[in-house]
């Protein structure tokens, strides 16, 4: 799997974007909260702090969000050489790097939400056979368009 969304898709979702713009360190903590990294006011402050006086440990934060992204979604690293790749995202482009993190984390978290509730939704235990209204013929599932006419 992939990053859902690429590098330079900042200006598809203008709301993020503006996020980062004007509050990164509101961003960074947003991400490592889908991460289940640490508390979010802990991460806002650090993030701002090290913004505010180091670059190079913000990049090296960058860097590492990103790689803790892709282990926790399983997204495949690219062939080539990955360090490198990653460095030069984190040192030319955090900007991108850090709002593309942040909708991969938003993005995964609706898709889990969404599929752990269709789960709980679904009956695990075995039906009765439907019957028709006209006697007690057993119909077969090849009857209904789908499953959702069986439990009416």
């Amino acid at each position: 799997m992939t990053f859902k969304f690429g590098l330079f898709d900042c200006l598809e979702d203008l709301g993020t974007t503006c996020e980062y713009i004007w509050c990164p360190c509101v961003t960074h903590a947003n991400t490592q909260e889908h991460l289940n990294e640490g508390q979010w006011w802990i991460n806002c402050c650090v993030f701002f702090c090290m913004l505010q006086t180091c670059p190079v440990v913000n990049w090296l934060m960058v860097h590492s969000t990103r790689e803790s992204v892709m282990v926790k979604y399983n997204i495949e690293r690219p062939k080539r050489p990955s360090t490198l790749e990653a460095v030069a995202v984190a040192v030319c482009c955090p900007c991108c790097s850090a709002i593309q993190q942040s909708r991969e984390c938003r993005y995964q978290g609706i898709i889990r939400e969404r599929d752990a509730t269709s789960h709980s939704n679904r009956v695990v235990s075995q039906e009765p056979p439907a019957y028709s209204s006209r006697g007690y013929e057993r119909l077969k599932n090849s009857d209904f368009e789908d499953d959702s006419e069986l439990l009416k």
